[in-house]
């Protein structure tokens, strides 16, 4: 029977916190990688529903809902899972620390977000994806019909009407 000491019990819960933190890693990559995959598909059916160009406020809606979407999709795609490769690669030398505290992997300029945290990127992307699909709501039911006439019906004539009774002989 082996015998358990202090050194082997810490090196033990390292190892368990450096695989917990690794696989945590792989579901935040997975979670971003869905969000995006589901907001590139809103731009698609954006783009079927305009058969138009909107105007007024619709317009100012579409722009504010491509706007949230694209911003969502950059957050995701460049900022958070370029983040990711530079945390996987690094834990091992601080294996205790939270993953959503890190940072990094990215120029940190004036403009960039490689001054944001983990954390913080997937915050910003889930709330950028949640005012993208209230904007989507208000556009889908706010949205004009492509052809009002189907929608209203104008009788200009007088209507005849026909009996259902039969013809008395």
């Amino acid at each position: 029977m082996s015998k358990v000491t202090a050194s082997n019990y810490k090196a033990d819960h390292s190892n368990q916190q450096l695989t917990a933190r690794l696989e945590a890693l792989k579901l935040v990559k997975e979670w971003s990688t869905g969000l995006i995959v589901v907001q590139s598909g809103a731009i698609a059916v954006i783009g079927a529903f305009l058969q138009n160009v909107p105007t007024g406020w619709r317009l100012i809606l579409v722009i504010a809902l491509l706007a949230s979407l694209i911003a969502s999709i950059y957050i995701g795609a460049v900022a958070l899972l370029g983040t990711i490769p530079y945390i996987a690669q690094n834990i091992p030398k601080h294996p205790e620390q939270d993953i959503y505290y890190w940072e990094g992997g990215l120029e940190k300029t004036r403009f960039s977000l490689g001054n944001l945290r983990l954390g913080s990127m997937c915050l910003w992307q889930s709330r950028l994806f949640t005012l993208s699909l209230v904007l989507f709501a208000v556009f889908a039911v706010s949205r004009e019909r492509s052809t009002p006439e189907a929608t209203h019906f104008v009788i200009d004539q007088p209507v005849k009407v026909q009996s259902l009774e039969t013809p008395q002989k």
